[in-house]
């Protein structure tokens, strides 16, 4: 019912295992879904808290919960409820990532930094906390040599996971070596298709090696996903130097092309490109 948006029909079924005196966990769950299929978020919050209650270890509730809490821009509260559940469940491993990323997101760094330290001092070899520090010290702290070891490490303990495949390829991309970071990009979107910031990653790399039809395509589903992501913005401008399709012509003047190499002068790509423009134009010392 939920699926084909029968929501009257999906609500009037629990409320029949209600009326049996039927008080489960399960139950105030799947009430919750509807409601979060409907936009309601106030009702969809207090059946999930009711799952939660009853049943405390309903992580599926309980991510339920937080994901309403970010969808309404409601990241102190998400937080708030994480750390009680951390502090709840000792053993729990999902409430702590999913805090650490939180605290990324509002830049309390420090923070997200030390629970991940935490749980590495907990278990060593926990890929999540592996590749989550390793991200977070690569994109905010710019500690790429740690980063590498750690994502590395990731890898080779995962070595299947599109998530350390992802991780460790964009770290080689940061550092340059292109085609390494290709190959492990690449792998990772093709299990992850529906990842925007993946496929913002896999275009940046082929781009970078020269694949502009991999990396045209790989934007467009970048950017056609409603979700923010970081790169989000690099993915639309790219694509104004690639264009939407393969007859398209740069859609950037040349002022904007030498902004943009003046901010990115280690940019390959961006520096041919503004090179060729040049030529074009018959600006041919300009162009050398």
């Amino acid at each position: 019912d939920i699926q084909t948006m029968n929501y009257a029909s999906a609500h009037q079924r629990v409320r029949t295992q209600f009326d049996k005196g039927l008080d489960l966990a399960s139950l105030h769950f799947l009430e919750g879904s509807i409601y979060v299929a409907e936009n309601d978020w106030k009702k969809a919050h207090a059946a999930l808290e009711k799952s939660i209650e009853i049943s405390d270890d309903d992580s599926q509730a309980l991510e339920r919960l937080i994901s309403i809490y970010v969808t309404t821009d409601q990241l102190p509260q998400a937080l708030q409820k994480l750390e009680e559940v951390i502090a709840e469940r000792p053993g729990d491993t999902r409430s702590p990532l999913q805090a650490a990323a939180l605290y990324e997101k509002i830049g309390e760094i420090e923070k997200a930094q030390s629970i991940y330290e935490e749980m590495l001092s907990q278990n060593a070899d926990f890929v999540p906390a592996l590749n989550g520090l390793a991200n977070l010290l690569a994109h905010q702290l710019g500690n790429m040599e740690q980063a590498l070891a750690l994502a590395s490490k990731a890898r080779d303990l995962a070595p299947f996971d599109p998530e350390t495949m992802d991780t460790l390829g964009w770290i080689y991309f940061q550092n340059g070596s292109y085609e390494a970071a290709l190959g492990l990009i690449q792998e990772s979107a093709d299990q992850l298709p529906t990842n925007p910031e993946i496929q913002y990653h896999l275009g940046m790399a082929s781009l970078m090696m020269g694949r502009i039809d991999t990396a045209r395509q790989a934007f467009l589903r970048a950017v056609a996903s409603p979700l923010n992501f970081p790169g989000k913005d690099e993915a639309q401008i790219r694509l104004r130097f690639i264009g939407p399709d393969s007859e398209s012509k740069p859609d950037l003047s040349i002022a904007e092309l030498q902004e943009f190499v003046e901010q990115r002068p280690s940019d390959p790509f961006a520096t041919i490109l503004l090179a060729e423009t040049y030529e074009t134009r018959g600006e041919h010392i300009k162009a050398a």
